[in-house]
């Protein structure tokens, strides 16, 4: 199966939910708001990694992400589920959403040992990167059955 079922879903759940800031208060029993969220995981953790989806602010939403991961309930999801909780762990959750390179990580969590680059998070989810890469395209065709 081709990506273009994938990505008119995620056209869809961008156009419904365009408006919304990560942190809002999505809900995920609305389909394309649902929907929205995990296609927006899968579109940033493509371009830049789960770094790029936290740092952009995005991570405010993993308890939503979760949950809907949960209610897809298959293997590969909940592989996925586990990558975003190892995630949330660095996440302040009380932090206001910014737009992106806010500042969304827990204060003092410094697990960087990157020494080229401020940012003290960056790198520390490539493994969590690879994993996700592995699984992406069956994920995909997933979340389409899914919301299908």
């Amino acid at each position: 199966m081709s990506n273009e079922k994938f990505y008119e879903l995620a056209d869809k759940a961008y156009e419904k939910c365009l408006d919304m800031n990560p942190g809002s208060e999505f809900d995920t029993n609305d389909p394309m708001q649902a929907a929205y969220l995990v296609v927006n995981l899968i579109g940033q953790v493509n371009n830049g990694g789960f770094h790029q989806w936290a740092t952009n602010g995005y991570a405010l939403d993993a308890e939503h992400v979760l949950e809907v991961l949960r209610n897809i309930g298959t293997a590969t999801a909940m592989n996925v589920h586990e990558m975003v909780a190892e995630v949330a762990k660095h996440i302040d959750f009380s932090a206001k959403y910014e737009g992106c390179f806010g500042n969304y990580w827990i204060d003092g969590d410094d697990d960087c040992d990157d020494d080229e680059h401020e940012d003290p998070f960056y790198g520390i989810f490539d493994d969590l990167d690879d994993r996700f890469y592995k699984i992406n395209d069956k994920l995909e065709s997933e979340v389409v059955a899914y919301f299908a």
